[in-house]
């Protein structure tokens, strides 16, 4: 300290302790020092600055005479509201004479009074620092004193160093007791002194070194209104620079490297740099404490660093390439950067890559206070006061919190001992394990004679007796909020007395209104009670002193609204939502508030938040009545009709039905909305809609039915609610002009497949029904059944007759009638090339090309066709090569796109309910297996099923072996299979399976290449053939191959014949991560095959007769099955059209493929000379069409039926119509089967 200064000090010391006699007298110390001959104003700044000079600046000194009595005598002066100052300040008698001689000068001087107002609010945010973050009441009391002394405009009109000091300061004291309205008054008036504003923006830049693509960073702005550095006038003369820790990470950047820096790098003057710095705590303060917060927080403090690291970078630079002479040096202040380094250690915390550097900062800040160089004079003494630098103890807990934070808990105890954080050592010892420690300290610290009465609620904490909050607060005279707090608390949580606790609470809140969590917890302790007007109160103040607490308002509208007052509710809940968007709870509130107030926009949009946050959200109730409102036009809350909100409801239910399409009651709800509005403004495509709604909520209620629902009255009654539904949908009951004016003569095949698929549904219901009553022996409820089984045949008997041929129409809806062009296989064949010539035709190939994702070049055709044109007739076998390899066109009906866009027909049936389902290798095999850890357990299969071990290495991987009855199943469901085709009259033929390569090709499926999945076996030369020979993949090449060169249809009126076969099937196909049976090398397979009239009508009502043979023969299995229209990517070269049936696999939980059925066309006929009989002249016989399907895949449907069949023992049970076949047995169950190990 200059000598001048400390002698001037000793003079006040002196002076002061004279006249203190009995109470101190700044009256009279102001005369004093008058008398002494010393400036006032010179006197108060050399008490200030010791201060200042020996608590945050460093490094302290001492003063040459003891005031140890004047500190004892301050110490209990700046105790106030029972809450003592830091234990460990430095000289607090100085700040103590400081605060009050300010303020009386303030109060006696006229020409000064606004520099002594300015003087006495650095003595209250210094004093305010003292008690870190407790809120005291007489601090903010003598604030609103001083306020009182000056007029805010008129410091506005000043525009002076005073000015900006006293505005920066009210600022951050105006936020820290939540007066937000003032500490924006303070920020206005800051940002008109220096011309500029902050905000956040966006910049496109990289964090890390290996980072190539630049993203949107996050970076605080300032904005200058004004030309120049500031509006006004303001030291900006740079200091001595405290040190900086590089970031150390070999990865992470130091500073966001931006794309573009030229708004990014602007040079700031201090006392730009210091409104920054208050802006960025304003923000933290006044929002919620999120990652968010923290980052834009974290901006602010980053614009500071960057702005004084770069430029020491590049003076570094310039000083190494000798041209820095002329240039200004970077404007530092050692309290602001100080600030900012100790903010960003306090904000990097959190990361993990920054935490290391964050710590050896905090050590640094920590280690500069006491270090002798810079000399005080070189540490910005003139810029303390526009920064909120750390004092030397706010430094030291700052470190012991990082420690804590990182788990080094032992050493921020060290350090917590030596400040006497008390709260922060009973915290520490309790996460080691070592509570009693903490009690001990405590035992000790009070017997050495330093009895507070927060010491005997720090005890009552550790050793939960309440008697020590009871000593605490009489040793306070019922002054400690602390203590009142803590007996407020044990009432509450040990006494369970809740009236006590209420009754303490407000004693200390009465003492010290700033304490925010208390406030909550009386107001939720008010609720508890039913007190609801004392509730409001409560939380009322809450939400006041902290606006972002988002529970507050949300408990608040809780209290307004049990209190009588309703309409106010929905007001404070969307308050509450802005401070956290997140919260479900508040959203739900919303929801329910929103509805019965009758804001139906509220509701939509609340509605839509929920599922978002949930995932999914039903609320019945609460969309019956959005429906309700909007069909009947109901008046919201604003008197104008409910309909207007009929587009976002049913946008709601868009989002409802697809994040949890398995609610009955929605599907409902939609239907009925749908067809809400004026009949003359419905479409066709509404009630098709409706249609398909209704029946997705039978579907689901059936699906979530509990066992045996039969017998339960309720669940009958929603189900034939919906049946009622769609029969009266789907039949009007007018006319059929009717009929086709409400679904439109384009949907004749929505609705017979609809019709078809009601039929069935209320088929399977009759059947459930008829084995309900047979198991029933209860008269009224067998009643019951029998009345609903009436109401069922009625509705049978209606639909019948429309939906005798529904699946028929639903498989020729739309049917594609050939033209000129769809004889392009049969002019090709016949190598007439001139298709080739129509640009339509082109045109459609490419586009079917593309739709079906085809390999066939056709560029290459034209080009070569032009050429052939041209004379080049050695072209002719490669033009009929590459015309072999062009797919089939599609049928209209086929959906477009990958295999996800299939389209559902018919959902057959609902799922067994078997808790924990297995698969057919957990059923069927007992097994030993390694697991991963390498100890042998084994499955607990039947035993009838291998699949492993030696078999794989006598047969190859993915192979399988029966055994026992799983054999007998296998030949049980051949020959089921093979019975039906006799009975619907299909031609039983026993086909190879060796066949030639020429003959796989003409049935569309490649022997070489990429997609060829057929196995070759023998050149042409070992067989003495023109082609080489493969094993066949299906029964459906060897039938063709039966079926080539003939001619049929020589019976007069025939349209088709059909054939059947049985034939072991071999693929290349492989997939490891597919169940064994579900995609395995061989496999049997019942296939069935047509020969029809070229007549697309004819073909397409076989194709429906062959998709209706395998719903009924996988219906008597018992198998929930979908049916579904393949997607043209789905379709191989030769198929016109398919149409696929999946089996429910509850082991596996998906649908699985277990039959398809393909309609050809003459794609094969050409090929393989295929002919109908029409005409005089056989030269004039055109082809035929062919289809085909799958009757029986055996490994797949087995697979299928075991896990639907499957009981919680692992026995199964097999459906009825396979016990003829099965030599008696009924159920697959354990047997003495040895385990086989592998």
């Amino acid at each position: 300290m200059d000598p001048k200064d400390e002698e001037i000090l000793i003079k006040i010391i002196t002076l002061f302790r004279a006249i203190n006699k009995k109470y101190p007298n700044f009256e009279k110390l102001a005369d004093e020092i008058v008398l002494a001959g010393i400036a006032p104003l010179k006197a108060f700044e050399c008490i200030l600055y010791a201060y200042v000079k020996n608590n945050y600046l460093g490094p302290p000194f001492a003063l040459s005479v003891d005031i140890s009595e004047m500190d004892k005598l301050a110490y209990s002066f700046l105790t106030v509201d029972a809450e003592t100052p830091f234990q460990l300040v430095r000289y607090p008698s100085l700040l103590w004479l400081c605060k009050e001689y300010s303020y009386h000068m303030a109060s006696v001087s006229i020409i000064m009074s606004f520099k002594y107002a300015c003087h006495h609010l650095k003595c209250i945010y210094m004093m305010q620092d003292m008690y870190g973050e407790a809120r005291c009441p007489t601090i903010k009391q003598d604030f609103d004193d001083i306020l009182e002394k000056v007029n805010l405009d008129e410091i506005a009109e000043r525009r002076d160093e005073d000015s900006f000091t006293f505005a920066i300061l009210g600022c951050y004291i105006s936020v820290f007791y939540h007066d937000f309205q003032l500490a924006n008054r303070f920020q206005k008036i800051c940002e008109d002194f220096l011309g500029i504003k902050v905000n956040f923006s966006a910049v496109l830049g990289t964090r890390t070194k290996a980072q190539q693509n630049a993203l949107p960073q996050l970076i605080a702005q300032v904005e200058r209104s004004k030309e120049g550095a500031s509006a006004i006038e303001l030291p900006n003369t740079p200091t001595a620079k405290p040190n900086m820790c590089p970031l150390d990470d070999d990865n992470l950047l130091e500073f966001i490297k931006f794309a573009d820096d030229s708004n990014v790098n602007q040079k700031l003057s201090i006392a730009e740099q210091a409104f920054v710095l208050r802006f960025g705590e304003m923000h933290r303060r006044l929002h919620p404490n999120d990652e968010l917060v923290n980052e834009q927080s974290l901006s602010f403090v980053t614009a500071i660093v960057r702005n004084i690291m770069e430029e020491k970078g590049r003076s570094s630079n310039e000083t190494e390439n000798g041209s820095n002479e002329g240039e200004e040096e970077s404007l530092v202040a050692w309290p602001i950067l100080t600030e900012a380094l100790f903010k960003r250690g306090f904000y990097e915390r959190r990361s993990l890559a920054r935490q290391e550097r964050a710590l050896r900062q905090f050590e640094e800040i920590t280690a500069q206070y006491s270090a002798a160089q810079p000399d005080t004079s070189e540490r910005g003494l003139e810029y303390f006061f526009w920064s909120k630098m750390p004092s030397f103890w706010q430094a030291d807990l700052g470190h012991a919190k990082l420690l804590s934070n990182l788990g080094m808990v032992k050493s921020a105890l060290d350090i917590y001992l030596r400040c006497q954080q008390w709260d922060e050592i009973v915290d520490a010892y309790t996460v080691i394990g070592q509570r009693d420690l903490a009690e001990k300290v405590i035992r000790e610290r009070i017997a050495a004679g330093h009895e507070t009465s927060e010491l005997y609620c720090c005890l009552g904490d550790v050793t939960s007796d309440p008697s020590y909050y009871e000593k605490a607060w009489e040793m306070s005279k019922h002054k400690s909020a602390r203590a009142a707090r803590s007996l407020g608390l044990n009432a509450v949580n040990k006494e369970k007395d809740k009236k006590k606790g209420t009754e303490y609470f407000e004693k200390s809140l009465e003492i010290n209104r700033f304490q925010v969590n208390l406030w909550f917890s009386l107001g939720c302790i008010y609720m508890d009670l039913h007190d609801f007007q004392n509730a409001e109160r409560a939380f009322r103040y809450s939400v006041t002193l902290e606006p972002d607490n988002y529970k507050g308002w949300n408990n608040l509208a809780n209290a307004v609204m049990f209190a009588g007052r309703k309409w106010q509710t929905l007001t404070l809940l969307k308050e509450a939502v802005k401070y956290n968007y997140d919260s479900w709870r508040i959203w739900e509130n919303i929801l329910l508030v929103a509805t019965e107030d009758r804001s139906f926009n509220d509701v939509i949009y609340a509605y839509h938040r929920l599922i978002e946050l949930r995932q999914k959200h039903v609320d019945p109730q609460i969309l019956g009545v959005l429906v309700k409102a909007v069909s009947e036009d109901l008046p919201d809350n604003k008197g104008r009709g409910a309909s207007k909100y009929r587009e976002e409801l049913l946008n709601l239910f868009g989002h409802v039905t697809s994040t949890n399409p398995m609610d009955s009651g929605a599907w409902r709800l939609y239907a009925n909305l749908v067809l809400s509005g004026e009949e003359k403004d419905l479409k066709p495509v509404d009630y098709q809609k409706a249609v398909q709604y209704i029946q997705r909520s039978y579907q689901c209620r059936l699906h979530s039915a509990e066992k045996d629902w039969e017998f339960k009255k309720d669940i009958r009654e929603d189900l034939l609610k919906d049946l009622r539904v769609m029969t009266n949908l789907l039949i009007p009951s007018t006319s059929e002009e009717r009929a086709k004016e409400v679904f439109g003569e384009e949907s004749k095949g929505f609705v017979s497949s609809s019709l078809f698929s009601l039929r069935m549904n209320i088929n399977v219901f009759m059947a459930r029904l008829k084995v309900a009553m047979n198991k029933c022996f209860d008269e009224k409820v067998k009643d019951e059944i029998g009345e609903d089984n009436k109401v069922l045949s009625s509705l049978h008997d209606t639909v019948k007759p429309m939906a005798a041929k529904s699946i028929i129409n639903t498989v020729t809806s739309r049917a594609w009638v050939p033209d000129s062009q769809r004889r392009f296989f049969n002019t090709v064949m016949k190598n007439n090339f001139h298709r080739l010539d129509c640009v339509k035709f082109i045109q459609e190939m490419r586009k079917n090309l593309v739709e079906r994702n085809s390999n066939a070049n056709l560029d290459e055709m034209i080009s070569l066709y032009q050429r052939f044109q041209r004379g080049e007739i050695e072209l002719e076998e490669k033009l009929q090569e590459l015309y072999s390899t062009l797919p089939n066109f599609s049928h209209p009906n086929t959906p477009v796109g990958g295999p996800s866009k299939f389209r559902l027909i018919h959902l057959h049936g609902s799922p067994k309910n078997v808790p924990r389902p297995k698969n057919e290798l957990d059923l069927l095999s007992n097994e030993a297996t390694i697991h991963k850890q390498g100890n042998r357990g084994c499955r607990s299969g039947l035993g009838i099923l291998r699949s492993s071990g030696g078999l794989v290495t006598g047969c190859g991987p993915r192979s399988y072996a029966f055994y026992d009855n799983l054999t007998r199943l296998e030949s049980a469901l051949v020959k089921l299979t093979l019975d039906r085709t006799r009975k619907a009259g299909f031609q039983q033929v026993m086909v190879p399976d060796i066949l030639p390569a020429r003959v796989i090709e003409s049935c569309g499926f490649p022997t070489t290449g990429e997609r060829n999945q057929v196995f070759k076996i023998a050149e042409a030369r070992e067989v003495s053939e023109a082609s080489p020979f493969c094993l066949s993949g299906t029964g459906e090449m060897g039938l063709a191959g039966f079926c080539a060169d003939r001619v049929f249809g020589s019976s007069l009126g025939t349209e088709a014949e059909f054939f059947s076969t049985v034939s072991r099937c071999y693929r290349h196909e492989v997939a490891q991560q597919e169940p064994l049976l579900y995609r395995t090398h061989q496999f049997s397979k019942v296939e069935i095959f047509c020969v029809s009239k070229p007549d697309p009508n004819v073909a397409n009502r076989m194709f429906a007769s062959i998709i209706e043979f395998q719903m009924n023969l996988y219906a008597d299995l018992g198998l929930h099955f979908r049916i579904l229209e393949m997607p043209t990517s789905e379709l191989g070269d030769p198929a016109h059209r398919k149409i696929d049936i999946e089996a429910h696999m509850p082991g596996e939980g998906i649908f699985g493929e277990i039959s398809s059925a393909s309609n050809c066309t003459d794609y094969q006929s050409v090929r393989l000379n295929i002919r109908w009989r029409e005409g005089s002249k056989p030269e004039e016989y055109p082809y035929a069409y062919t289809l085909n399907g799958t009757g029986c895949a055996v490994t797949r449907i087995l697979k299928a039926l075991v896990e639907t069949h499957q009981n919680p023992d692992g026995s199964i049970e097999l459906p009825q119509i396979l016990w003829p076949y099965m030599n008696g047995v009924k159920r697959l169950e354990h047997g003495e089967i040895p385990m086989v190990e592998s």
